[in-house]
């Protein structure tokens, strides 16, 4: 997604969060299997985001911010 744009130009951007329901309660019963698929996970949205002319930004403990050049990449990923 780091396209390089001139100044002044505008570029409309699809940003997606994502988050495991219940990763409280899940981690008290597994910690260590949850906090390995989050990492598995984490690599696996890497490359689906990359496919999808997207990235992942940010990682929030037990979720993702992704930023998508547009709504399309992003619901196809």
């Amino acid at each position: 997604v780091a396209m390089p744009i001139e100044p002044g130009a505008r570029r409309t951007l699809t940003v997606v969060f994502t988050d495991v329901v219940s990763s409280t309660e899940k981690i008290r019963q597994n910690e260590e299997t949850v906090v390995s698929r989050v990492r598995e996970d984490l690599k696996h949205f890497r490359q689906l985001a990359n496919s999808h002319h997207g990235e992942v930004l940010k990682k929030t403990g037990d979720g993702f911010m992704l930023l998508f050049e547009s709504s399309v990449n992003a619901m196809r990923w």
